[in-house]
């Protein structure tokens, strides 16, 4: 190919072989570090390897299932403690903010009257959260604790739809889509807003799986795409009441 021959044009750069290595460890002060497995070199790897001489022993850079089933555990546990965080914050105090007491204000209003039009607080936010929060205000629910656990459903839900896109859409290993879940769990931001009865995290929940239904649309076919595209609508639908971008 294309990029083999530049390789081979380089001069450092020589063919795996039998010979090449038996060379390289006859030769003192000679390391061969093996290159190149990467998702565009996997087409290379078939046909040859290069190695680069660098000083003594053979060693080899391509990442072994071992050294990635490493990551990918460390990864999780990292998530996990960060969940584990986020779960502990169920028990606290329920915190405010100006967005806070505008929306319990419009869900408050729902529940004494027809609709979300409380006189204290002019209404500006859709009628989405209210009304869950309202719904649950119903179901003797309507606590500081439950709010944050319905936040947490919804990160969950928008983290594990971050997850299938990063793996199916973008094509990224486990490793690297667990990477991006785990910067996302951290994020202050996620830190932040979770506790809140706000829309913020619902909405990355909603909007992040309706994505998730279109990757996974776009990759099937007959009923399955057409079912994924009708939920996908739906959640779309759904996250525009809970938040107008």
């Amino acid at each position: 190919t294309r990029r083999e021959s530049a390789i081979q044009r380089e001069g450092v750069f020589r063919p795996f072989s039998r010979e090449n290595l038996l060379t390289c460890g006859q030769e003192p002060f000679n390391l061969c570090v093996l290159i190149g497995v990467t998702a565009d070199d996997t087409h290379l790897l078939s046909r040859s390897m290069a190695i680069l001489p660098v000083g003594g022993v053979v060693m080899g850079a391509v990442a072994s299932d071992s050294s990635g089933r490493l990551q990918r555990r460390a990864l999780i546990a990292v998530i996990a403690i960060a969940a584990c965080a986020h779960l502990l914050q169920i028990r606290s105090p329920l915190r405010l903010n100006t967005d806070s007491i505008g929306l319990l204000s419009m869900a408050g209003s729902r529940v004494e009257g027809p609709g979300f039009n409380p006189e204290s607080t002019p209404t500006r936010f859709p009628g989405g959260y209210p009304a869950m929060i309202a719904a649950l205000d119903r179901a003797g629910m309507a606590n500081s604790s439950t709010f944050v656990f319905v936040n947490l459903l919804f990160l969950a839900g928008g983290l594990w739809a971050g997850y299938f896109i990063c793996r199916k859409s973008y094509a990224l290993s486990k490793t690297a889509s667990l990477a991006v879940v785990a910067v996302t769990i951290l994020s202050w931001v996620v830190v932040k807003y979770s506790p809140k009865p706000q829309t913020d995290v619902p909405f990355f929940g909603i909007s992040m799986s309706a994505l998730a239904l279109l990757t996974s649309a776009e990759k099937g076919i007959g009923r399955h795409r057409l079912a994924a595209l009708v939920f996908a609508a739906v959640l779309c639908a759904v996250a525009i009441k809970f938040r107008m971008v």
